[in-house]
């Protein structure tokens, strides 16, 4: 998997007009995590900061963030919210408009080198036993 860092347009499934600019970074160890400035929800809904599907446009890819929750917000002084996602999963080429779309019924992936690596042998090495 290839880092990503790049930035975009992001909003909620409910409220698809009101998009928010951010910037989106993947490393495989870090996971995926979302610098928005604004925020997708009112300050009143204090704890009503996850979301099942963000959906976003990087560029001229769609992205759908599945099972996203705010770890930071903050207001500054000059009025402008800045907050932070994180989220489970990513889907890029896609924008995710109902979450019963997200159920899949199959999935298919590929492996690399899968072949060889079963092939390999699976017997633990062969101590001799220096008693005689």
């Amino acid at each position: 998997m290839k880092p990503l860092d790049s930035k975009g347009f992001f909003f909620k499934l409910e409220e698809p007009e009101k998009k928010i600019p951010g910037f989106i970074t993947f490393t495989p160890k870090k996971g995926i995590s979302v610098d928005l400035i604004g925020c997708l929800s009112k300050e009143s809904d204090l704890f009503s900061r996850t979301y099942n599907i963000v959906n976003g446009k990087i560029g001229n890819t769609l992205i759908s963030l599945v099972d996203a929750y705010e770890t930071q917000h903050s207001i500054h002084f000059d009025d402008v919210d800045y907050s932070k996602l994180t989220s489970r999963y990513a889907f890029l080429n896609v924008n995710f408009l109902n979450p019963k779309r997200i159920d899949f019924k199959k999935v298919h992936s590929t492996f690399k080198y899968f072949v060889e690596w079963t092939n390999r042998s699976c017997n633990p090495p062969i101590i001799k036993s220096l008693r005689k």
